[in-house]
């Protein structure tokens, strides 16, 4: 999904949860009542998300360490990743900016922080898909808040893996590069 997709459709469903409210509210309609819930938490999440990645890229600025603790890979990792066949299915998911992953205009250097601030992004997003449940107890939509916060986490979750998954690769492509480049005198 490309950024321009991405802000239509936060502004498109929260267009369709407030006409879902206003025919709720003057036809007290339930499957209104429904949609508005559906439609506004779908706003809720890709508003959220925008807001985190601008809040995320203000602190980082596509500057991180990708050899901090944080961002190493651990050795359970790649079992995991085995499990669940990342590889397989990782090429089929949308980048909301691949031009930050370009190797044609970024060093894998680049690459490789760019790649722990979308990690970073994708898992504060995964811990705030949780917020609306909380909704859920005013609204009385449990199952709505429910399901489209899981499948939020998971998502995120999701895309935080594929970072995980291809950094160490970039980052032996790097070292790599390096040593090429500057090869050890002896």
């Amino acid at each position: 999904m490309t950024k321009r997709t991405v802000s239509f459709l936060g502004f498109a469903f929260t267009a369709l949860c407030l006409i879902s409210t206003k025919v709720y509210i003057s036809k007290k309609i339930q499957t209104f009542f429904s949609l508005a819930v559906t439609f506004g938490t779908f706003s809720y999440h890709i508003f959220m998300r925008l807001a985190v990645g601008k809040a995320v890229d203000s602190i980082m600025g596509n500057q991180a360490d990708y050899y901090a603790p944080w961002f190493k890979e651990r050795k359970f990792e790649r079992p995991l990743y085995r499990f669940f066949r990342v590889n397989r299915w990782k090429e089929y998911m949308p980048t909301y900016d691949a031009s930050l992953y370009s190797v044609q205009s970024h060093s894998y250097h680049e690459i490789a922080m760019a790649m722990c601030q979308s990690e970073v992004v994708h898992e504060v997003s995964a811990l705030l898909s949780i917020l609306p449940i909380f909704a859920a107890f005013f609204l009385d939509a449990l199952p709505v808040f429910l399901t489209v916060s899981v499948i939020g986490v998971a998502v995120d979750l999701a895309f935080a893996a594929i970072q995980r998954y291809n950094r160490p690769r970039v980052i032996r492509l790097m070292e790599r590069e390096n040593r090429l480049k500057n090869p050890a005198v002896t």
